[in-house]
Protein backbone atom coordinates (compact mmCIF):
# COMPACT_ATOMS: atom_id res chain seq x y z
CA UNK A 1 0.00 0.00 0.00
CA UNK A 2 2.58 2.04 0.73
CA UNK A 3 4.29 2.35 -2.47
CA UNK A 4 1.22 2.49 -4.24
CA UNK A 5 0.17 5.77 -2.37
CA UNK A 6 4.28 6.61 -3.32
CA UNK A 7 3.56 5.98 -6.96
CA UNK A 8 0.24 7.69 -6.89
CA UNK A 9 1.95 11.10 -5.00
CA UNK A 10 4.88 11.11 -7.65
CA UNK A 11 2.52 10.53 -10.82
CA UNK A 12 0.45 13.81 -9.04
CA UNK A 13 3.63 15.71 -8.76
CA UNK A 14 4.34 15.07 -12.49
CA UNK A 15 1.09 16.00 -13.46
CA UNK A 16 1.80 19.55 -11.47
CA UNK A 17 4.88 20.00 -13.04
CA UNK A 18 3.67 19.38 -16.32
CA UNK A 19 0.34 22.12 -15.89
CA UNK A 20 3.30 24.44 -14.42
CA UNK A 21 5.41 24.12 -17.85
CA UNK A 22 2.34 24.35 -19.54
CA UNK A 23 1.10 27.79 -18.27
CA UNK A 24 4.59 28.58 -18.75
CA UNK A 25 4.90 27.69 -22.69
CA UNK A 26 1.54 29.67 -23.47
CA UNK A 27 2.21 32.54 -21.74
CA UNK A 28 0.44 35.81 -22.25
CA UNK A 29 0.85 37.04 -25.58
CA UNK A 30 0.14 41.35 -25.03
CA UNK A 31 -1.30 43.64 -28.04
CA UNK A 32 -3.32 46.97 -28.36
CA UNK A 33 -5.93 45.12 -30.47
CA UNK A 34 -7.39 41.27 -30.58
CA UNK A 35 -9.56 40.68 -33.30
CA UNK A 36 -11.53 37.85 -32.74
CA UNK A 37 -13.18 36.55 -36.18
CA UNK A 38 -11.03 36.76 -39.51
CA UNK A 39 -14.20 37.25 -41.97
CA UNK A 40 -14.33 40.10 -44.35
CA UNK A 41 -14.94 42.50 -40.89
CA UNK A 42 -12.17 40.85 -38.86
CA UNK A 43 -9.69 41.25 -41.45
CA UNK A 44 -10.67 44.50 -42.79
CA UNK A 45 -10.60 45.93 -38.85
CA UNK A 46 -7.54 44.57 -38.40
CA UNK A 47 -5.65 45.92 -41.56
CA UNK A 48 -7.17 49.33 -40.81
CA UNK A 49 -5.72 48.83 -37.27
CA UNK A 50 -1.92 47.73 -38.49
CA UNK A 51 -1.81 50.28 -40.86
CA UNK A 52 -2.75 53.07 -38.31
CA UNK A 53 0.12 51.72 -36.10
CA UNK A 54 -1.55 49.46 -33.58
CA UNK A 55 -0.38 45.92 -32.72
CA UNK A 56 -3.05 43.51 -33.59
CA UNK A 57 -3.95 39.83 -33.26
CA UNK A 58 -6.31 37.65 -35.17
CA UNK A 59 -7.92 35.02 -33.68
CA UNK A 60 -10.00 32.36 -35.88
CA UNK A 61 -12.11 29.11 -34.79
CA UNK A 62 -11.94 27.82 -38.26
CA UNK A 63 -9.25 26.53 -40.01
CA UNK A 64 -9.44 28.80 -43.20
CA UNK A 65 -10.03 32.79 -43.32
CA UNK A 66 -13.02 34.33 -44.83
CA UNK A 67 -16.02 33.58 -42.26
CA UNK A 68 -18.95 33.03 -44.44
CA UNK A 69 -16.85 33.37 -47.60
CA UNK A 70 -15.04 30.33 -49.17
CA UNK A 71 -13.67 29.39 -51.98
CA UNK A 72 -13.09 25.60 -53.94
CA UNK A 73 -10.97 24.90 -56.69
CA UNK A 74 -11.71 21.74 -58.26
CA UNK A 75 -9.55 20.99 -61.07
CA UNK A 76 -9.92 24.36 -63.01
CA UNK A 77 -13.03 24.72 -61.80
CA UNK A 78 -13.50 27.94 -58.87
CA UNK A 79 -16.52 28.19 -56.66
CA UNK A 80 -17.69 29.68 -53.91
CA UNK A 81 -19.43 28.03 -51.35
CA UNK A 82 -20.47 30.87 -48.92
CA UNK A 83 -21.06 34.10 -50.28
CA UNK A 84 -21.11 34.39 -53.96
CA UNK A 85 -21.86 37.94 -55.02
CA UNK A 86 -21.44 41.48 -54.41
CA UNK A 87 -25.05 43.53 -54.12
CA UNK A 88 -24.85 46.82 -56.90
CA UNK A 89 -22.38 48.77 -58.92
CA UNK A 90 -22.66 50.99 -56.15
CA UNK A 91 -19.73 53.12 -53.73
CA UNK A 92 -22.80 53.04 -50.92
CA UNK A 93 -21.66 49.03 -50.97
CA UNK A 94 -18.72 48.79 -49.32
CA UNK A 95 -17.17 45.75 -50.53
CA UNK A 96 -17.64 46.62 -54.32
CA UNK A 97 -15.67 49.93 -53.48
CA UNK A 98 -12.63 47.67 -51.20
CA UNK A 99 -12.70 45.25 -54.26
CA UNK A 100 -11.73 47.72 -56.89
CA UNK A 101 -9.46 49.31 -54.83
CA UNK A 102 -7.60 46.00 -54.63
CA UNK A 103 -7.89 45.96 -57.91
CA UNK A 104 -10.10 42.41 -57.63
CA UNK A 105 -11.55 41.02 -61.30
CA UNK A 106 -15.51 41.70 -60.52
CA UNK A 107 -17.50 39.73 -63.17
CA UNK A 108 -21.25 41.66 -64.14
CA UNK A 109 -23.49 38.51 -64.33
CA UNK A 110 -27.20 38.01 -63.84
CA UNK A 111 -28.19 35.97 -61.00
CA UNK A 112 -30.46 33.82 -62.96
CA UNK A 113 -29.91 33.16 -67.17
CA UNK A 114 -32.39 31.65 -69.53
CA UNK A 115 -35.50 29.61 -67.94
CA UNK A 116 -36.14 27.80 -64.75
CA UNK A 117 -36.92 24.46 -63.43
CA UNK A 118 -38.85 24.41 -60.35
CA UNK A 119 -39.78 21.60 -59.21
CA UNK A 120 -42.54 20.12 -55.43
CA UNK A 121 -41.04 17.53 -54.25
CA UNK A 122 -43.95 17.00 -52.56
CA UNK A 123 -46.37 16.55 -55.73
CA UNK A 124 -43.59 15.40 -57.74
CA UNK A 125 -44.36 18.07 -60.25
CA UNK A 126 -42.74 20.83 -62.04
CA UNK A 127 -44.15 24.53 -61.86
CA UNK A 128 -44.28 28.15 -63.09
CA UNK A 129 -41.51 30.80 -62.19
CA UNK A 130 -44.42 33.00 -61.83
CA UNK A 131 -45.90 31.10 -58.73
CA UNK A 132 -42.76 31.92 -56.94
CA UNK A 133 -41.96 35.59 -58.02
CA UNK A 134 -45.49 36.92 -57.16
CA UNK A 135 -44.85 35.51 -53.43
CA UNK A 136 -41.53 36.92 -53.28
CA UNK A 137 -43.13 40.40 -54.34
CA UNK A 138 -45.59 39.64 -51.85
CA UNK A 139 -43.39 39.00 -48.99
CA UNK A 140 -41.05 42.47 -50.07
CA UNK A 141 -44.45 44.41 -50.12
CA UNK A 142 -45.43 43.22 -46.46
CA UNK A 143 -42.14 43.75 -44.53
CA UNK A 144 -43.04 47.05 -42.62
CA UNK A 145 -46.16 44.86 -41.50
CA UNK A 146 -44.82 41.80 -40.79
CA UNK A 147 -42.32 43.75 -38.66
CA UNK A 148 -44.74 45.60 -36.92
CA UNK A 149 -46.88 42.85 -36.13
CA UNK A 150 -43.64 40.51 -34.49
CA UNK A 151 -42.52 43.36 -32.70
CA UNK A 152 -46.55 43.95 -31.39
CA UNK A 153 -46.34 40.43 -30.21
CA UNK A 154 -43.04 41.55 -28.23
CA UNK A 155 -40.70 39.60 -30.47
CA UNK A 156 -38.25 42.59 -30.78
CA UNK A 157 -35.63 40.73 -32.32
CA UNK A 158 -37.11 38.34 -34.82
CA UNK A 159 -35.31 36.24 -37.39
CA UNK A 160 -36.18 35.41 -40.73
CA UNK A 161 -38.02 31.79 -39.41
CA UNK A 162 -40.37 34.21 -37.33
CA UNK A 163 -40.90 36.32 -40.82
CA UNK A 164 -41.54 33.11 -42.97
CA UNK A 165 -44.18 31.27 -39.79
CA UNK A 166 -45.62 35.30 -39.94
CA UNK A 167 -45.90 35.74 -43.56
CA UNK A 168 -47.83 32.25 -43.53
CA UNK A 169 -50.36 32.99 -40.76
CA UNK A 170 -50.66 36.55 -42.19
CA UNK A 171 -51.86 35.57 -45.72
CA UNK A 172 -53.39 31.99 -44.57
CA UNK A 173 -51.13 29.93 -47.08
CA UNK A 174 -51.14 26.45 -46.74
CA UNK A 175 -50.06 23.42 -48.65
CA UNK A 176 -47.60 24.25 -51.85
CA UNK A 177 -48.02 28.19 -51.14
CA UNK A 178 -47.07 27.87 -47.73
CA UNK A 179 -44.02 25.33 -48.67
CA UNK A 180 -42.81 27.76 -51.58
CA UNK A 181 -43.13 30.74 -49.08
CA UNK A 182 -40.99 29.00 -46.81
CA UNK A 183 -38.54 28.00 -49.56
CA UNK A 184 -38.57 31.54 -50.59
CA UNK A 185 -37.52 32.80 -47.03
CA UNK A 186 -35.92 30.27 -45.19
CA UNK A 187 -33.69 28.56 -47.93
CA UNK A 188 -33.53 31.01 -51.08
CA UNK A 189 -32.47 34.45 -48.56
CA UNK A 190 -31.09 32.52 -46.12
CA UNK A 191 -29.25 29.77 -47.14
CA UNK A 192 -28.05 30.91 -50.79
CA UNK A 193 -27.91 34.87 -50.58
CA UNK A 194 -26.91 35.42 -46.84
CA UNK A 195 -25.49 32.11 -46.32
CA UNK A 196 -26.87 31.61 -43.09
CA UNK A 197 -29.26 29.83 -40.70
CA UNK A 198 -32.70 31.60 -41.79
CA UNK A 199 -32.85 30.87 -37.19
CA UNK A 200 -30.12 33.07 -36.80
CA UNK A 201 -30.51 35.80 -39.71
CA UNK A 202 -31.79 39.09 -38.17
CA UNK A 203 -35.58 39.84 -40.07
CA UNK A 204 -34.91 43.71 -38.60
CA UNK A 205 -32.25 44.05 -40.93
CA UNK A 206 -33.00 42.19 -44.04
CA UNK A 207 -32.78 43.60 -47.33
CA UNK A 208 -31.13 46.80 -46.00
CA UNK A 209 -28.58 46.40 -49.24
CA UNK A 210 -31.62 46.82 -51.22
CA UNK A 211 -30.37 50.57 -51.47
CA UNK A 212 -26.61 49.14 -53.22
CA UNK A 213 -28.66 49.82 -56.79
CA UNK A 214 -26.88 48.23 -60.00
CA UNK A 215 -25.53 45.62 -60.85
CA UNK A 216 -24.42 42.47 -59.20
CA UNK A 217 -20.90 41.12 -59.36
CA UNK A 218 -18.95 38.16 -58.77
CA UNK A 219 -15.94 38.15 -58.25
CA UNK A 220 -14.04 36.39 -61.09
CA UNK A 221 -11.36 33.91 -59.50
CA UNK A 222 -13.36 33.69 -56.08
CA UNK A 223 -14.15 35.46 -52.61
CA UNK A 224 -10.52 34.50 -51.59
CA UNK A 225 -9.17 36.96 -53.74
CA UNK A 226 -10.75 39.51 -51.19
CA UNK A 227 -9.88 37.88 -48.00
CA UNK A 228 -6.07 36.84 -48.77
CA UNK A 229 -5.06 40.47 -50.13
CA UNK A 230 -6.99 42.06 -46.80
CA UNK A 231 -5.03 39.00 -44.66
CA UNK A 232 -1.76 39.81 -46.01
CA UNK A 233 1.30 40.87 -43.54
CA UNK A 234 -1.53 40.08 -40.66
CA UNK A 235 -0.50 37.84 -37.35
CA UNK A 236 -3.84 35.32 -37.51
CA UNK A 237 -3.78 32.67 -35.65
CA UNK A 238 -5.87 29.69 -37.27
CA UNK A 239 -7.61 27.09 -35.42
CA UNK A 240 -7.92 29.14 -32.24
CA UNK A 241 -11.20 28.88 -30.90
CA UNK A 242 -12.72 31.66 -28.21
CA UNK A 243 -13.67 30.38 -24.92
CA UNK A 244 -13.60 33.72 -22.72
CA UNK A 245 -13.80 36.91 -22.87
CA UNK A 246 -13.35 39.51 -19.53
CA UNK A 247 -12.53 43.13 -18.96
CA UNK A 248 -10.73 45.02 -16.65
CA UNK A 249 -10.07 48.77 -16.05
CA UNK A 250 -6.44 47.33 -14.77
CA UNK A 251 -5.33 44.89 -17.33
CA UNK A 252 -7.78 45.58 -20.55
CA UNK A 253 -9.36 42.72 -22.14
CA UNK A 254 -8.49 39.01 -21.84
CA UNK A 255 -9.10 36.55 -23.84
CA UNK A 256 -8.59 32.89 -23.31
CA UNK A 257 -8.50 30.24 -25.95
CA UNK A 258 -9.54 26.82 -26.01
CA UNK A 259 -5.60 25.72 -26.52
CA UNK A 260 -3.58 28.86 -27.11
CA UNK A 261 -3.48 30.38 -23.97
CA UNK A 262 -4.42 33.91 -23.18
CA UNK A 263 -3.95 36.74 -25.68
CA UNK A 264 -4.00 39.88 -23.80
CA UNK A 265 -4.95 43.47 -25.11
CA UNK A 266 -6.14 47.35 -24.56
CA UNK A 267 -9.14 46.42 -26.62
CA UNK A 268 -11.04 43.70 -28.74
CA UNK A 269 -13.03 43.26 -31.43
CA UNK A 270 -15.32 40.67 -31.67
CA UNK A 271 -16.84 39.99 -35.13
CA UNK A 272 -17.82 36.16 -35.09
CA UNK A 273 -21.20 35.31 -33.85
CA UNK A 274 -21.91 35.40 -30.75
Amino acid sequence: MAKQRKLFLYFKLILLIASILHDVIKADENYDFVVVGAGLSGLEAAKTLKESGYSVVVLEAQDYIGGRTKTIQVGEIITDSGAMFLDGRSKLNPLVELAQSMDVELKSETLFEGERVLYDNVTSSAFDSWDLEKLEISFIRQMRALKNSLHARNIMHPSLDHASDQFIKRNGLSGFDARVAEYIIRDRYCDTFYGGPSNLTSFDHFWSESSFFGENFFVKKGFNQLTEKLAENLDIRLSTPVKGVSYSNSYGVRISTVDSGVFKARKAIITSKV
